[in-house]
């Protein structure tokens, strides 16, 4: 029973992580209807961050994610600028769509390949190490403060979505963008933030699995 209590923390605090993952990629999908198959890679890229922060700088990495959202925010948004608006509003655009995000992806992997070979990387230090026992089940320090991180980002998200103007304008633009036209909303707007946010969303998580994984 031990065993099975232990798993399931474990699989709990895992979950809220890969949770954070998974709504960048909704976030997305729900409002720009777009499969991002480099969705992972911006991963990759937060756990570089997280690498970096912590073994270049001697910084942990939990204190730079503000930092690395508002970084990842806005390269997600260039990124839907140049390259995904291209691809967008048309049904016959999906294919189009998978070859340019998986374009990105090999771009993404190969330069993070060149600039660091597949060398595997740790991240150790500050936070990221140690943990505690309540009862008999042991708690990871690093799985703990990501699972809270998670908590806490998906509470903003849902905050950000229902509570302010730019929130309701991207749910509505998702909902009928032709509506949200009507209304003054600035569809082309909505959609660049949407992308931000859901890249920054991802490698905020991979910052936070970099800590344990």
């Amino acid at each position: 029973m031990t065993e099975l209590l232990q798993f399931l923390v474990v699989g709990v605090l895992i979950g809220g992580v890969y949770a954070l993952l998974a709504s960048g990629l909704g976030l997305i999908y729900g409002v720009l209807n777009v499969i991002n198959f480099a969705q992972a890679d911006f991963m990759m890229l937060g756990m570089f961050v997280a690498f970096g922060v912590s073994s270049g700088l001697g910084v942990d990495p939990y204190l730079a994610i503000p930092v690395a959202f508002v970084g990842f925010l806005w390269l997600g948004m260039l990124l839907h600028r140049v390259l995904i608006s291209r691809v967008m509003g048309k049904r016959e655009n999906h294919e189009a769509q998978v070859i340019l995000t998986l374009g990105i992806a090999l771009v993404l992997q190969n330069a993070m390949l060149l600039a660091f070979s597949a060398t595997p990387r740790l991240v150790v230090g500050g936070a990221t190490a140690g943990g505690f026992h309540v009862g008999p089940v042991f708690l990871s320090t690093p799985r703990v403060l990501a699972f809270l991180l998670a908590v806490v980002v998906g509470i903003g998200l849902f905050v950000f979505m229902q509570r302010t103007r730019s929130g309701r304008a991207i749910r509505g633009t998702a909902e009928n963008w032709e509506a949200a036209t009507y209304m003054g909303v600035d569809v082309n707007s909505m959609y660049r933030i949407a992308f931000g946010i859901g890249i920054a969303l991802t490698a905020i998580g991979g910052i936070a699995l970099a800590t344990f994984q």
